[in-house]
């Protein structure tokens, strides 16, 4: 089976890809949607941010995150290894359930060294711009939030250099999904001789 990680800044596109490969019956796995679902149920994490933060409040962990790296990092240490295991349980499932791919969603893959428990790794970009503008309608925050909450990822060029593909998003969805399945046609058979794409 081959582990697909799709990463890219906020507004993108990264999610739209990963739910139209979701609708082909893929399994998509989001880093972000479990890292939530572990802040609300987990009691081992809520007990660590509690002690870090004094609550588990979304408005305070918010807060927290966006005042800087090195806060967003503390609490990533927190979420980032039980997050991990989640992904590894996943791709186990998935396997046993003949699945040929199981794709991780991840905003901060190559921060959070998620990169290493993938075969493959995709970045979905755009111009910053066009991120800018999508995000502030999709969330409707201002500008100069999304601006902040994007210092905290890393540089876009420094991702180009890390992933093995990249995908501009600068058509259609579908644009994006042509472009996953050419290269998979380049990377699927190499990585796995077996694998019927």
């Amino acid at each position: 089976m081959l582990r697909i990680a799709i990463t890219g800044g906020m507004g993108s596109g990264k999610s739209a890809l990963c739910h139209k490969l979701e609708q082909r019956g893929i399994p998509v796995f989001y880093c972000d949607e479990r890292a939530h679902y572990l802040i609300g149920e987990d009691e081992q994490v809520r007990r660590e941010i509690t002690l870090l933060l004094g609550s588990c409040e979304r408005s305070l962990l918010r807060q927290f995150v966006s005042s800087g790296p090195a806060q967003a990092a503390r609490l990533n240490s927190i979420v980032w290894p039980r997050v991990g295991e989640l992904w590894t349980a996943f791709c186990d499932k998935a396997l046993a359930e003949g699945a040929g791919q199981a794709v991780m969603e991840c905003a901060l893959l190559f921060e959070s060294g998620y990169d290493k428990a993938a075969d493959l790794t995709l970045l979905v970009t755009a111009p910053e711009t066009v991120r800018l503008k999508r995000v502030c309608r999709r969330d409707n925050v201002e500008e100069e939030y999304v601006r902040r909450m994007m210092t905290l990822q890393m540089d876009e060029e420094e991702k180009r250099r890390r992933a093995h593909h990249i995908i501009e998003n600068t058509g259609t969805v579908d644009d994006m999904l042509r472009r996953y399945d050419d290269i998979m046609r380049q990377a699927a058979p190499a990585a796995n001789p077996s694998l019927n794409l």
